[in-house]
């Protein structure tokens, strides 16, 4: 029984000690596009592992595409410096980084039909306006809103197959032990 308990705690010790999985939280955007010909919609990833959050963004309309595979994020016009992320409508958010902006041209598109290499923004305000495009007004819209699709939780969890080798390793050395203890 004694060596049950101890193979017991070596397995809470190790499953506490493992790296928690990176916790991945998900905003969907969409919004009425004023000067394009449909909607425009864009995920937001916030991804925070060791307290340090990093974000995407990508963006599609009729218009344009783009993804910003490292953005900065400000809140009310202050750079996010916290070490977890929740989306809160009621405040202005700026999204900016450098990505490949797609144009795909048309009759009234500001941007001539190609990709290249651009500086992005992304704004939308807490009324729900927002412009978007490599110089902040490619689209622009109303009704602007980013819906969380993954709000995560606020503790990573260790992976399942790293709790089942934890499992299996004890379940060895119970084994072992009891191997030794009737030889």
């Amino acid at each position: 029984m004694k060596t049950l308990l101890q193979c017991g705690l070596l397995s809470l010790f190790l499953a506490a000690t493992l790296p928690a999985v990176p916790l991945i939280q998900t905003y969907d955007f969409t919004g009425t596009c004023s000067d394009c010909p449909d909607f425009g919609f864009g995920t937001l990833t916030a991804s925070t592992s060791s307290n340090v959050v990093s974000f995407s963004f990508t963006y599609n309309s009729d218009w344009i595409s783009y993804t910003i595979p490292s953005a900065s994020i400000y809140v009310n016009s202050v750079l996010f410096s916290g070490t977890s992320y929740t989306y809160n409508p009621a405040l202005s958010l700026g999204i900016y980084g450098q990505g490949a902006f797609t144009s795909f041209g048309g009759s009234g598109n500001p941007n001539a039909a190609g990709t290249t290499q651009e500086f992005i923004a992304f704004l939308r305000q807490p009324n729900g306006n927002w412009f978007t495009g490599p110089n902040s007004n490619s689209d622009f819209g109303t009704n602007g809103n980013f819906v969380a699709l993954d709000p995560g939780n606020t503790a990573g969890v260790p992976e399942p197959a790293s709790m089942a080798l934890v499992g299996a390793g004890t379940g060895l050395l119970i084994l072992l032990k009891r191997r030794g203890t009737n030889a």
